[in-house]
């Protein structure tokens, strides 16, 4: 009978190494699960932060014409925006890039009009500023995206070849 006690116990104690075993590795498998996924968000942040200022970089010195580039407020937001006037005879629309709600949005509409419900989402951003520097002639843009827990800035700032007394308008 001592025996059969003694293989009782035996195996309690395999099943107790093996049930311990079993929850440090699910725990080593969760926390590395749970690394990835912050790293894949970081990734995703700063990759979001990349294409906002590639795309605006691009609208900038793609519009970079006397009078075509403002800096002006979407009254909703009340922060700087970048408002590009198309005038030609084909087209003649507005096309603004702004800020709201975590995400840096493009609207195109008529002549004279604010954005509204109608947008395209550009990426989502933790804050976007935009100053425009009237001595050096440049656009200065700010780009926080969130970092492991913490924010993270980008400025770069876009030279305009256009004059420097009309390149850009200050609304």
């Amino acid at each position: 009978m001592e025996k059969n006690y003694s293989y009782a116990i035996k195996l309690v104690v395999k099943v107790m190494f093996v049930l311990l075993f079993g929850f440090i590795a699910a725990w080593f498998v969760q926390s590395g699960e749970e690394a990835r996924l912050r790293i894949l968000a970081t990734e995703s942040a700063q990759t979001d932060a990349r294409i906002a200022l590639d795309h605006i970089n691009d609208m900038l010195r793609t519009n970079d014409v006397v009078g075509r580039v403002e800096i002006a407020y979407v009254d909703r937001v009340g922060r700087a925006s970048i408002l590009i006037r198309h005038r030609t005879a084909a087209y003649n629309m507005d096309r603004w890039i702004y800020f709201e709600d975590g995400r840096l949005l493009e609207a195109q509409v008529l002549p004279g009009e604010q954005p509204s419900a109608e947008y395209t989402i550009i990426a989502g951003l933790y804050d976007f500023q935009i100053v425009y520097d009237s001595l050096r002639s440049v656009v200065v843009i700010n780009i926080a995206y969130e970092h492991s827990g913490g924010v993270r800035r980008i400025t770069t700032v876009v030279g305009l070849r256009s004059d420097r007394t009309e390149g850009v308008v200050i609304l």
